[in-house]
């Protein structure tokens, strides 16, 4: 079925081959453009370069945001496709399975919502696809190489980075052009990490696949085992004796025994406690419901529609033809063979090797732990559109941002605040109010350089284009108080901060635009 087999000098090889990618980069008139905005973008790399500790990462944020908001026609979806199938029709019919450009355009539409749907199904399925890409020693090897897996909060600036260029993806506003520029910016990037001693690239076919079915194959994985827990937790509610014989402290130890949260199993043995009958019921309907949208969700997962849209997406890589799983069945059947004895760069979870593996899952254990506050805000504030229930309890502002787009004009987005370290990109950089030191070049958001939150005070319906960057959405009035080296508080109305004082070195500080 596949050009996959057990061994590891398989899938060495670089990208391209039978590949969009391989497609486009033939056809100049598709990559000549997407190429030109990636060069104009690394020729400005100081102004989105940020650094923790004498570690810098070069953040691609914006470089999409340039893309999709660029006015070539040419970029499009279907005007890529046309060239595409013009140039060498034989081989576009086989990498999409269609017979023509305009039908290509039109299955890629209907099937790239299940694919975006699939990637923002939870929180916790999303967590543990970034994870389990560090059991591909190639994939180690190559962020060893960059030393950002060394420094919390760089990791974190990473994954909110490549989450947020994968959800932009998956807008379909411009599927084929951004997923190429994806693939672009990879090869550029990284073909120059190789081993030492083979001089094989360390993003290569095997790597570059094995991360695709992370995001494509294992998010049903975790659906499947949240299903098997709730089931357990039924299970408990089920054989809860709903008289006097009732115990709160046995109900903790069984809760606890399935390693939920004491907090969690003391709450949920407390409510039992106060309802009684009831309230074992109620727990009993609760998990029923939850197991029932388990299911909804694998049904959707597990849809032979999702692998297309990441099939498309990979090929966009420069990952082979043969290489990408078409449907479910496929996508399980490849991500047994990775797992398999025979594939070596593969190792499992609790593997100490390679050198470095085990600190890479420490730091980012620490910068996105599975019970930290990011997975309830911080990932809906950066705009995400993630369909997890900790969203309907979320700040207002992740969700507007999105839908009026503020968040896609910010220039400096990636950037680490010096003091929270809070990512640019997300709730704080909505108004894009930061500031940089001309001495030490340390960044502040817009709460720390005031110290205190910027609130909107009013927002006035007038229809406006100011400074490029409203978005028509009309002018607003925004309130900030000021002064926090000396404690003092004012009120000024303004579209910017005014400046302030290092807190690292007390250099006057300039607002970035």
């Amino acid at each position: 079925m596949y050009k996959f087999v057990k061994r590891d000098e398989a899938l060495d090889e670089t990208m391209g081959g039978d590949s969009l990618y391989a497609l486009t980069q033939a056809n100049n008139e598709v990559y000549a453009k997407i190429m030109a905005i990636y060069r104009a973008y690394v020729n400005e790399k100081d102004k989105h370069t940020i650094a923790e500790a004498g570690v810098s990462y070069f953040s691609m944020l914006e470089l999409f945001n340039n893309l999709l908001g660029d006015s070539d026609a040419a970029l499009n979806d279907d005007r890529i496709a046309a060239e595409l199938f013009k140039r060498n029709a034989e081989k576009a019919r086989a990498i999409t399975g269609k017979t023509n450009a305009p039908a290509f355009i039109t299955h890629l539409d209907s099937t790239i919502e299940a694919t975006a749907a699939s990637f923002r199904e939870t929180l916790a399925a999303l967590r543990n696809s970034f994870k389990l890409t560090y059991r591909h020693t190639d994939i180690v090897s190559l962020l060893k190489t960059t030393k950002v897996v060394t420094k919390p909060g760089l990791v974190k600036s990473r994954v909110f980075e490549t989450a947020y260029i994968l959800d932009r993806i998956l807008d379909k506003k411009r599927f084929l052009a951004t997923s190429l520029l994806l693939g672009i910016m990879h090869v550029e990037r990284f073909q120059t990490h190789k081993d030492t001693d083979t001089k094989r690239p360390y993003y290569n076919q095997g790597s570059a696949l094995f991360t695709l079915l992370t995001f494509s194959y294992t998010p049903a994985l975790s659906v499947e085992q949240n299903k098997a827990w709730s089931e357990k937790v039924l299970s408990i509610f089920e054989e809860t004796p709903q008289d006097d014989t009732f115990s709160k402290e046995e109900l903790i130890g069984q809760l606890r025994r399935l390693h939920m949260g004491l907090k969690w199993a003391t709450e949920l043995a407390t409510e039992v406690e106060k309802k009684g009958a009831a309230g074992v019921q109620a727990q009993i309907a609760h998990w029923k419901k939850k197991i029932a949208g388990h299911e909804k969700s694998l049904q959707a997962l597990k849809s032979d529609r999702v692998q297309y849209g990441w099939k498309m997406f990979g090929s966009c890589l420069g990952i082979y033809n043969e290489l990408l799983p078409t449907t479910y069945v496929e996508a399980a059947e490849m991500w047994g063979q990775f797992n398999a004895p025979g594939y070596k760069r593969v190792v499992s979870d609790d593997s100490p090797s390679p050198m470095g593996r085990e600190g890479m899952l420490d730091t980012f254990d620490k910068a996105l732990g599975a019970e930290s506050f990011w997975e309830k805000t911080d990932f809906a504030s950066f705009g995400l559109t993630l369909s997890a229930s900790a969203l309907t309890e979320m700040s207002y502002v992740g969700p507007v941002a999105r839908i009026i787009g503020w968040y896609t004009s910010s220039n400096h987005a990636g950037l680490t605040c010096s003091d929270c370290k809070t990512v640019h990109g997300s709730r704080v950089s909505l108004v894009r109010l930061w500031h940089r030191c001309s001495n030490c070049q340390k960044v502040y958001c817009a709460h720390c350089a005031s110290g205190l939150a910027l609130y909107v005070v009013m927002a006035l319906g007038v229809v406006g284009t100011v400074g490029g960057w409203w978005m028509g959405m009309g002018t607003a009035l925004y309130s900030a108080t000021v002064g926090w080296a000396t404690g003092s508080t004012a009120t000024h109305t303004t579209s910017r901060f005014m400046a302030r004082k290092c807190k690292s070195c007390g250099t006057q500080t300039a607002a970035l635009y």
